[in-house]
Parts: C-alpha cells; structure tokens; sequence
C-alpha cells in the first residue's frame, strides 16, 4: 500500500496535467466555442481497460466519463489493426463509437515508458462546423446522421508521428470555417506534449512501477469510497420519468423512464420503459447515456474523485433500439436536450431516497441558437458613377476656372468615406435600397455646387475641405 502522502501528492499531479492540457487548448484554440465557453475535456486513462485515470476540471461536465468510453471502444479497434505504436494519433468523431454528437473530435495518443504502453491520453474538442445541411451542425429537422455532419470513424491522423495531410484536407474541404477548424485541430494535437511532459516528470520522480501502484490505488480508493457513499442510500427500487413535448420532427410526447435499483452499494439503472429511437435528433448513443447518469451520480458525491474506479460500483439496462442507445443512422445532433433531461430524471429517482442530497431539477432545455451568414463584399461603385465623381471633383472646375487641389481631395474623400459607410451598414444587415445608387447621383451635384460657392468665394476653401472630411468621418464612426 502507497503511503497516503505519496498517493495524495501523485494524485493531485494527474489532475493537474489534465488541467494544464484543458488550459493549453483553450488559450490556443481559434474557435470561441472552446476559448471562451471550455467546451473541450482532457484525460488519461488505462491502457488495456480504457478506465479514466485523471480528467482536467476545466472543460465540460458532459465529458465526464464519456471519453473512458470513447478510449475503451478505441482500444478494441486499435487492437485489430496492429495496436498503439509510439507517435501514432487516432482521431474519431463518430457518435456511435465516441458518443456525443459529430461536432466533438476525440483525439487519443499512446504514451510509452521505457518501450512499454503506460497511458493514453485524449483530447476532446468542439469544432464549429462539421458540414452537413446547416452552418455549426445543430439541425433540429435532420431525421439521419449524414444531415448533421462528416462523420470520421476511427483513424490515424499522426502514424509514428508523421501528419496524414490529405486527411487534414479532407477534414477542411468539407466544413464552412476551414481555418478555424485547422487551427483547432493544430491546437489539440500540441495538448498531448503538455501531457507526455507531465508524465515525463512523474515517472522520473517516482519510477513506472511505483506510478503504476499509485494509479491503480487511486481508482480502488475512489471505488470505495463511493460505495460508502452509496450504502447510505436506503435500499429499494425508485421509479421515475419524465417527457419530451416532441422530437422536432413528429408532434408527440417521448418519453424517459427509470427504475433505479439500489441494493447494498451498487445502484441498477434500468431504462425500460423508454420510447424508442425519434425521427429527430433527440437520440443519445450509448456512450452518453453511461456518461450523462455518472455525472449525475457526480453532482450527488462530488467529494470522490473523478477517476474510473468512482463508476464501478453501477450497472445499466438500456434497451437496444431505444432513445438511448440508438445506432446508424440515427440522428444524434440535438444530444444536448436528451442530457439534460436524463439528468434530472436521474435527481427525480434519487431525491425520493436522498432528497436532502439531491439537486432540483434544471430549466429543461439547453436553447442552442446558431446564427450564420457569409460576409458581403464592400459596396464598389459601378463605372458610370465614378466617371461622374472623377468629372464633377476634377474636370468641372478647372474647366469653370476654380480648380483647387484641397477641395478636389476634400470631395474624393468624402465620396468614398460615405461609400463605405453604406457598405458597412449593409454588412450589418441594413436594407438601404436605392440609397447608394441615389449617393453615385447626388454627390457629384454636390461637388458642383461646393465648387460653384468655391469660385466666389476662395477663402472659404480650406473650411469646406475641413467640414466635407468631417462629415464624412462622422459617418464612418457611425457605421462601425
């Protein structure tokens, strides 16, 4: 047994190499989908039984333990073709195997010592845009998962550390922000030096051996101690559901139900009794429904620590063909919804056992908006009208006899200053008609009749010149 001390200090130091690769992605990240909402999650885990050894607690509940899953499916793929070699990264974003929904990429690398597989780390992140029917991937009339995105099954993005560029190509060829997504994806990839350094320093303070222990102390110590917690709760079986208003797609109820069994210190959750798979994408894979009840179960106990030994005490019934372990193609985009859901009827079972334990219910719904739209082009004066501007500021009056070069200048400025005000403007979604045409005509006339006042008046030159540049910076200020 590990002396407490070591234990706590080696603990404490996991946790903090996954919070240093969650900070890394979010400071570098381009999208502000993971820069300013830490909608990513970052973790080691088992190598052989994909469990979660540490997590970084700056991303996204959600995450919670849906990446032990992710990682333990992958293991078995990975296994068929050869298994983890040193420099390989595997990327997938397929929700049947990965869970969530297509816009969250899961990266995993091995991490080797002394020749030997001794961690995987994995990365997750947000991309904002995956392609499919809408700009940002939440489709609420998609009725199959080819509507919500690419789907990118289980590959090796690094092989022995050399970048499949003509798969990043094909990532950026099919989504609507490919610098963003390149960027994001640059990003992540550099998280895994952050970990790999912090494993570096561990393993040469305490050995692979002595590591090892503490990793599998840690997850039988937090297996315990859920289990106490769990043998507090009174022994029975709690019934609960709840319901959809529709699924988007057909008008009618859907409906959640749980029978939460709690015998000595293992807690059964049996979904039968759940609708099954919607037209829309109000569907969960199965990865998300084992995460989104263990982030329940979190909330609950948040004193034990997050690591795969802290689930081990649960066991699940989830009907094939249900809503919560849909398969291909089932669409899967609106996840979110289904999540929060399935939280609070996780809270309704257990707050009729620990209701001094148990959190009220949440506001029911997580109200995504995507607005999208492509940026127009700056406002360019047609031919005509700019043959006009460069008579009326130039030709005019020399051919009047009062040319002046400060009042020339003044009007050609103006003219485009105002120009680009309207275009701006237009950006911003103002329906402003006729007006520029209108401006090609008038502002002409009203150099002429400046230059007019000009010829009678020469003095007043360089205050027309000053007033005209004003304007027209009035109107450039008003724009942006």
């Amino acid at each position: 047994m590990t002396d407490p001390v070591t234990l706590a200090v080696v603990r404490g130091a996991l946790e903090q190499i996954g919070d240093e690769m969650d900070l890394h992605l979010i400071h570098a990240a381009i999208s502000p989908i993971i820069s300013e909402t830490n909608d990513c999650a970052h973790g080691i885990f088992h190598p052989r039984s994909g469990e979660t050894i540490a997590q970084g607690r700056y991303g996204l509940p959600v995450f919670l333990a849906n990446m032990q899953f992710t990682v333990t499916n992958l293991i078995a793929l990975v296994a068929k073709e050869g298994g983890f070699k040193p420099g390989d990264m595997w990327i997938v974003n397929d929700p049947y195997v990965s869970g969530t929904h297509l816009q969250d990429i899961v990266l995993v690398s091995p991490y080797f010592a002394d020749g030997e597989l001794f961690a995987l780390l994995a990365s997750t992140g947000h991309w904002m845009d995956i392609g499919g029917s809408v700009p940002g991937g939440w489709a609420p009339k998609a009725t199959e998962i080819h509507q919500e995105g690419l789907i990118i099954p289980p590959m090796k993005l690094y092989d022995a550390g050399r970048l499949n560029e003509q798969l990043v190509k094909m990532f950026t060829s099919n989504v609507r922000l490919p610098d963003q997504i390149a960027g994001d994806l640059s990003a992540m990839c550099n998280v895994f030096n952050v970990g790999r350094r912090g494993l570096d320093t561990l393993l040469v303070r305490y050995g692979r051996e002595k590591l090892a222990d503490c990793i599998t102390e840690m997850m039988d110590r937090s297996e315990a101690q859920m289990r106490s917690y769990i043998a507090e709760i009174p022994d029975g079986a709690y019934k609960f559901e709840d319901f959809f208003d529709n699924d988007g797609i057909v008008d009618e109820p859907v409906k959640l139900a749980l029978t939460l069994t709690k015998k000595g210190t293992d807690l059964h959750f049996d979904f039968a009794g759940t609708d099954g798979a919607t037209r829309g994408p109000i569907n969960l894979a199965l990865t998300t429904t084992l995460s989104s009840c263990y982030v329940a179960i979190k909330h609950i106990f948040p004193e034990v620590p997050v690591n795969g030994g802290a689930f081990r005490p649960t066991s699940f019934n989830i009907p094939d063909g249900c809503l919560l372990s849909v398969k291909y193609p089932t669409p899967v985009g609106g996840y979110l919804e289904v999540v929060g859901r399935l939280l609070d009827v996780v809270f309704g079972a257990l707050a009729q056992a620990i209701p001094q334990r148990t959190p009220a219910a949440s506001f029911g719904t997580t109200g995504v908006t995507t607005v999208a739209g492509n940026e127009a082009a700056p406002a360019r004066l047609p031919f005509p009208a700019r043959s006009a501007q460069v008579i009326s500021v130039a030709v005019l009056p020399r051919t009047l006899g009062f040319g002046n070069l400060p009042y020339t200048l003044a009007c050609l400025i103006a003219f485009d200053l105002s120009l680009w005000m309207c275009a701006r403007l237009s950006q911003g979604g103002v329906n402003l008609g006729l007006l520029i045409p209108a401006m090609s005509a008038l502002v002409p006339l009203a150099s002429i009749a400046v230059g007019i006042v000009v010829y009678h008046e020469p003095a007043l030159v360089p205050r027309i010149a000053l007033l005209i540049v004003a304007c027209g910076l009035i109107g450039v200020a008003s724009a942006l």
